[in-house]
């Protein structure tokens, strides 16, 4: 089966940056693969506030993961 990393706009460019080697999301066949642990608030400096924030800016991140490796939050 054939893997294929998926490039999420501005995720995978933080991922590189902090030197830590994990792929944001994968797609194998016709499943795709998140990793829920990459996707938190992002820096606290960029993500300010409350747990309600936070988890916001979480559930974006997954649905940005979603789209770009071609699917949707529907299809979830």
């Amino acid at each position: 089966m054939t893997k294929e990393i998926v490039h999420v706009e501005g995720m995978s460019e933080a991922s590189k940056r902090a030197n830590i080697p994990l792929s944001t999301a994968v797609k194998a066949g016709i499943r795709f693969r998140l990793r829920p642990a990459s996707h938190g608030p992002g820096d606290r400096a960029t993500c300010p506030g409350d747990i309600v924030r936070q988890t916001e800016t979480c559930l974006e991140n997954l649905k940005a993961a979603v789209e770009a490796a071609g699917s949707s939050l529907d299809k979830v």
